[in-house]
């Protein structure tokens, strides 16, 4: 099976480095676990992008694996890639719906 190629926007890498961060400050390895589920996410998005939920006009949501985040990405079908627009904590309000 064929897969879509994964592309980070500036604003996913940021999202994903603060995380990071502050999970390497709270527990030991924490931070380690963290991005091995986002990457272990994007993986799992590039195979079927289309499993996970539509959520706003044109931007799907994938889950992060044990801990509370969704990865936002746009889907572009004739370049056959996937733009990660964001990593978002469940608890934060993505800034298009502001």
């Amino acid at each position: 099976m064929a897969s879509f190629d994964i592309f980070l926007s500036e604003g996913a890498i940021r999202d994903i480095e603060d995380v990071v961060f502050y999970y390497n400050e709270k527990t030991t390895g924490l931070d380690f676990r963290f991005f091995s589920q986002v990457e272990a996410s994007f993986k799992r998005i590039s195979y079927n992008p289309y499993l996970y939920s539509l959520r706003y006009e044109n931007i799907w949501c994938a889950g992060v694996w044990k801990f509370p985040f969704l990865v936002h990405f746009n889907i572009d079908i004739t370049k056959k890639g996937i733009l990660v627009i964001a990593v978002f904590s469940t608890y934060q309000k993505p800034l298009w719906e502001e």
